[in-house]
Protein backbone atom coordinates (compact mmCIF):
# COMPACT_ATOMS: atom_id res chain seq x y z
CA UNK A 1 0.00 0.00 0.00
CA UNK A 2 2.71 2.66 0.95
CA UNK A 3 4.24 2.15 -2.52
CA UNK A 4 0.80 2.68 -4.35
CA UNK A 5 0.50 5.73 -1.97
CA UNK A 6 4.47 7.05 -3.24
CA UNK A 7 4.35 6.52 -6.95
CA UNK A 8 1.37 8.47 -6.57
CA UNK A 9 3.08 11.68 -4.25
CA UNK A 10 5.71 11.00 -7.01
CA UNK A 11 3.46 11.71 -9.83
CA UNK A 12 1.63 14.42 -8.64
CA UNK A 13 4.96 16.51 -7.61
CA UNK A 14 5.75 15.70 -11.77
CA UNK A 15 2.35 17.06 -12.49
CA UNK A 16 3.19 20.10 -10.19
CA UNK A 17 6.70 21.01 -11.36
CA UNK A 18 5.47 20.97 -15.14
CA UNK A 19 2.81 23.60 -14.16
CA UNK A 20 0.53 21.95 -16.12
CA UNK A 21 -2.57 20.46 -14.59
CA UNK A 22 -5.17 17.58 -15.67
CA UNK A 23 -7.26 18.81 -18.92
CA UNK A 24 -4.98 21.32 -20.11
CA UNK A 25 -4.00 21.44 -24.10
CA UNK A 26 -2.08 22.75 -26.54
CA UNK A 27 -2.81 23.46 -29.75
CA UNK A 28 -0.99 25.87 -32.41
CA UNK A 29 -1.00 27.96 -35.86
CA UNK A 30 1.32 28.69 -38.24
CA UNK A 31 1.71 31.89 -39.24
CA UNK A 32 3.27 31.46 -42.93
CA UNK A 33 2.47 33.03 -46.48
CA UNK A 34 0.62 36.26 -44.62
CA UNK A 35 -1.95 33.87 -43.57
CA UNK A 36 -3.28 32.03 -40.47
CA UNK A 37 -3.07 28.27 -41.09
CA UNK A 38 -5.51 26.63 -40.27
CA UNK A 39 -7.36 29.73 -40.95
CA UNK A 40 -10.08 28.07 -38.74
CA UNK A 41 -9.42 26.08 -35.33
CA UNK A 42 -11.23 24.52 -32.56
CA UNK A 43 -10.23 23.74 -29.38
CA UNK A 44 -11.66 23.06 -25.87
CA UNK A 45 -11.67 25.44 -23.00
CA UNK A 46 -8.37 25.59 -21.37
CA UNK A 47 -6.43 25.32 -24.42
CA UNK A 48 -3.71 27.31 -24.88
CA UNK A 49 -2.75 28.38 -28.91
CA UNK A 50 0.32 28.99 -29.55
CA UNK A 51 0.91 31.21 -33.01
CA UNK A 52 4.13 30.85 -34.64
CA UNK A 53 5.23 33.14 -36.93
CA UNK A 54 7.48 31.58 -40.19
CA UNK A 55 7.12 34.66 -41.72
CA UNK A 56 9.94 37.34 -42.89
CA UNK A 57 8.08 39.98 -41.53
CA UNK A 58 5.91 40.68 -38.29
CA UNK A 59 2.19 40.27 -38.29
CA UNK A 60 -0.17 40.71 -34.99
CA UNK A 61 -2.34 38.48 -33.51
CA UNK A 62 -5.69 40.75 -32.26
CA UNK A 63 -8.83 39.60 -31.32
CA UNK A 64 -11.61 41.45 -33.50
CA UNK A 65 -13.01 42.21 -29.69
CA UNK A 66 -10.09 44.19 -28.47
CA UNK A 67 -9.75 41.89 -25.71
CA UNK A 68 -6.47 40.27 -26.13
CA UNK A 69 -3.71 41.08 -28.74
CA UNK A 70 -0.26 40.40 -29.09
CA UNK A 71 1.37 43.43 -29.95
CA UNK A 72 4.34 43.17 -32.72
CA UNK A 73 5.29 39.49 -33.32
CA UNK A 74 8.67 39.37 -35.20
CA UNK A 75 9.53 37.02 -38.27
CA UNK A 76 10.30 33.84 -36.52
CA UNK A 77 8.66 35.33 -33.28
CA UNK A 78 5.48 33.42 -31.54
CA UNK A 79 2.99 34.05 -29.31
CA UNK A 80 0.34 32.03 -26.84
CA UNK A 81 -3.05 32.87 -25.56
CA UNK A 82 -5.28 30.73 -23.48
CA UNK A 83 -8.67 30.39 -23.96
CA UNK A 84 -10.45 29.98 -20.56
CA UNK A 85 -14.27 30.99 -22.06
CA UNK A 86 -16.53 28.47 -24.83
CA UNK A 87 -17.27 30.30 -28.06
CA UNK A 88 -16.46 31.54 -31.31
CA UNK A 89 -12.98 34.37 -31.38
CA UNK A 90 -12.36 36.03 -34.42
CA UNK A 91 -9.35 37.18 -34.95
CA UNK A 92 -6.72 39.32 -37.57
CA UNK A 93 -3.39 40.85 -38.29
CA UNK A 94 -3.67 44.63 -37.77
CA UNK A 95 -0.75 44.81 -40.00
CA UNK A 96 -2.46 43.20 -43.12
CA UNK A 97 -6.23 43.46 -43.31
CA UNK A 98 -6.38 40.71 -45.19
CA UNK A 99 -4.99 38.05 -42.49
CA UNK A 100 -8.10 36.58 -40.59
CA UNK A 101 -8.90 33.76 -38.47
CA UNK A 102 -11.19 32.07 -35.67
CA UNK A 103 -10.70 29.75 -32.53
CA UNK A 104 -13.73 27.65 -31.67
CA UNK A 105 -14.00 26.94 -28.31
CA UNK A 106 -16.23 24.30 -26.85
CA UNK A 107 -16.92 23.46 -23.36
Amino acid sequence: MNRYISVFVIGMAAIAMTGQSFGEENASVQISNFAFSPEVIKVKTGTTINWINADNTAHTVTGNDGTWDSGRVKANGAYSHKFDKAGTFEYHCSYHSSMNGSVIVSP
